[in-house]
């Protein structure tokens, strides 16, 4: 986010002073500060920056739990969505022809029952994430030139405890694969959201795939008979979800032509994300990502949660001063460290590509005035 101070602060000097300065040649070397108590100038608004920027980073935070990256997108109902598939087989139909030799009679190839736990209905509320509208699909494709029957149970089971809450099947039966290329779903679940919190296991027994006489002529090294599981869910947040986010913003603030000592941001920031957020540290960097280390950044950063029906507004500071009591020099960038955590009563809000923080007023406080017309020579 570029902010052009410097235009500003040297505009609002010049249509609020009416003092007047001799800038007469032989003057020009001379100090000349405005407003020596303090000057408050506006700079603006922004935003909405809203969820859908932060979507890379949500999936480093998951991609941490083992979970597979670029799992988050935007919905068509514009709710953050999550996405997940896993091989529940993936058998080379080829080799499989060569281990059993070449049959002049048709081969029962019997892969065995799977058990699945689907990764985010199992990692997800560990860290305090509650799903909503989960549904699930389980799709095959063969590497076969012809169709060929398959026979099996599909189950889906939602438990507490020991005592299975919910239960749905789906029974293949004159079920057929079709030929090579060609994918079909052998069944599609969804959860009713009042077993979203429950144990989920989809279950596959006793599959079984007939297989042409000399099979394996019909594929070459690389045909695979495959079967996938994909997982859908929205999220919303529960009470023990708690996020480290570290953010780096370039700001480019050119504070070392206005010869500042001190200043202090303040920002009217309106939040329609259900999370509490805490600034913990906030540092100023160079072009380069280094540390400014002489400049100290004091946060009063504490941004309540919201809803878009509801949102929560606050005003928040930065205090911007050199440590030695030197002039500030240009600032490039800011490196910041805060903590998200869930916002108690607000339900569960679905999270929303729609949500965000915006920017509804700012302006810089500057104390000690504004030092111009100084020869650098």
């Amino acid at each position: 986010m570029y902010v052009p101070v410097l235009g500003l602060l040297l505009l609002a000097g010049a249509c609020q002073t009416n003092m007047e300065y001799d800038i007469s040649n032989g003057l020009l070397d001379k100090e000349v500060t405005l407003f020596e108590n303090e000057l408050v100038v506006p700079v603006g608004s922004a935003g909405p920056f809203c969820l859908d920027l932060l979507i890379g980073q949500l999936s480093s935070f998951l991609a941490d739990l083992g979970l597979p990256k670029d799992i988050v997108s935007v919905g068509e109902d514009g709710n953050l969505l999550m996405k997940a598939g896993v091989n529940v087989y993936d058998e080379n139909f080829y080799r499989l022809a060569i281990r059993n030799g070449d049959n002049d009679e048709p081969y029962i190839w019997e892969p065995g029952d799977e058990d699945m736990s689907p990764a985010l209905s199992t990692l997800l509320p560990m860290v305090g994430v509650t799903l909503h509208n989960q549904s699930f699909i389980l799709e095959a494709s063969s590497p076969l030139r012809t169709a060929v029957p398959m026979s099996g149970k599909i189950t889906l089971k939602c438990s507490s405890g020991e005592e299975t809450s919910f239960q749905k099947e789906v029974v293949l039966q004159d079920f057929s694969l079709p030929r090579s290329g060609e994918s079909v779903v052998l069944a599609e679940f969804q959860v009713p959201e009042a077993y979203t919190d429950h144990d989920t296991k989809i279950l596959l027994i006793e599959p079984k795939v007939t297989l042409p006489e000399h099979f394996g002529k019909q594929v070459s090294g690389e045909g695979n008979f495959s079967c996938i599981l994909t997982q859908k869910v929205n999220i919303s947040l529960g009470d023990k979800f708690s996020l480290p986010l570290p953010l780096d913003l370039k700001v480019n603030l050119p504070l070392s032509k206005a010869h500042l000592r001190a200043a202090t941001v303040t920002m009217a920031l309106e939040n329609t994300v259900p999370l509490n957020l805490e600034v913990q540290q906030v540092n100023a960097l160079d072009a380069d990502g280094k540390e400014v280390s002489n400049i100290e950044i004091v946060p009063d950063i504490r941004l309540a949660g919201g809803s878009v029906g509801a949102p929560s507004t606050s005003v928040i500071a930065l205090g911007i001063k050199t440590k030695d009591g030197s002039e500030i020099p240009d600032i490039k960038r800011i490196s910041i460290k805060l903590n998200a955590s869930s916002a108690p009563g607000l339900g569960n809000v679905l999270l929303s590509a729609k949500q965000g923080v915006s920017v509804n007023y700012s302006s810089i406080k500057i104390n000690g005035g504004i030092t111009l017309f100084r020869n650098e020579n």
